[in-house]
C-alpha cells in the first residue's frame, strides 16, 4: 500500500468517525484540530475496543467447545471487559467528555493488564505482556505525548517489577495460568497489539496532515 492509498484510508475513515463523534464535539466550531484529532483517536479505540473483546469472546466459545478445554475464566473476563468499555462509550457518547474518558480508558487498560498478567504466570509465563506496549500509543491518541511519556515511565516500572518477581522467584498468591491456552492467548494477544499499533499509525498520518494544513 503506498503512501497515496494510505491517506486515503486514513481520510476515509477519519470521515466516518466524525458521524458517530458526541455531538456536543461534532458541532464545536471552536475545538482546536488536535483535539479534535485526539476524540476521533478514542472514539476509534472505544470502537475496536468493543469489537475486538466480541471477536475474542466467539473465538474463546469456539475453542471452548471445539478444543475440549477449559476457557471458561477467559470467558467470563471478556465479558466483563465488555461491560466496562461499552459503559465508558456509553459515557463518551452522552457527555463528550475527552480528558475523563482517556484518563479512565488509558488507566483502566494498564492497570487491569497488569492485573491480569499478575494472575496469569507474570513476566515468564504470561502471554499479555505485550500487550502493555500499547499503554503509551492509547496515552498518545488521547492525550497527548506527555501522557504518554507517562505511561512509558509506568509501564517501564511494572515490566522492571515483573523481572524482579521473576529473578526473585516471587510467587504471586493467585496464579489461573494454563499451559494448554498459552498459543491461543498468545495468537489473540498479538493481533490486539497489532490492532493498536495499526490505529496509531493511521492517528499520526492524519496528524501529519493536519499540521501541514495549518502550516
Amino acid at each position: 500500500m503506498n503512501k497515496n492509498s494510505t491517506s486515503a484510508l486514513s481520510l476515509a475513515i477519519v470521515g466516518e468517525l466524525d458521524k458517530l463523534l458526541p455531538k456536543s464535539i461534532r458541532m464545536n466550531r471552536a475545538i482546536q484540530p488536535l483535539e479534535l484529532a485526539q476524540a476521533r483517536g478514542m472514539l476509534a479505540i472505544l470502537i475496536i475496543s468493543i469489537l475486538l473483546p466480541l471477536v475474542v469472546l466467539l473465538a474463546y466459545i469456539f475453542l471452548q467447545f471445539g478444543t475440549g478445554k477449559d476457557f471458561s475464566h477467559d470467558i467470563i473476563a471478556i465479558m466483563t471487559v465488555e461491560i466496562v468499555l461499552i459503559s465508558q462509550h456509553v459515557y463518551f457518547q452522552s457527555y463528550g467528555n475527552l480528558r475523563v474518558t482517556a484518563a479512565a480508558y488509558s488507566l483502566q487498560y494498564l492497570f487491569s493488564i497488569t492485573g491480569v498478567i499478575l494472575v496469569s504466570g507474570g513476566w515468564d509465563h504470561s502471554p499479555l505482556v505485550i500487550l502493555l506496549i500499547s499503554s503509551p500509543l492509547i496515552a498518545a491518541m488521547t492525550m497527548g505525548t506527555r501522557a504518554a511519556l507517562y505511561h512509558v515511565v509506568m509501564v517501564f516500572i511494572i515490566i522492571t517489577a515483573l523481572l524482579v518477581m521473576h529473578l526473585k522467584h516471587i510467587p504471586f498468591p493467585i496464579d489461573i495460568s494454563r499451559a494448554e491456552r498459552y498459543q491461543y492467548t498468545r495468537f489473540i494477544c498479538w493481533g490486539i497489539t497489532l490492532t493498536f499499533i495499526s490505529i496509531f499509525l493511521l492517528f499520526t498520518d492524519k496528524l501529519a496532515h493536519v499540521k501541514l494544513e495549518s502550516n
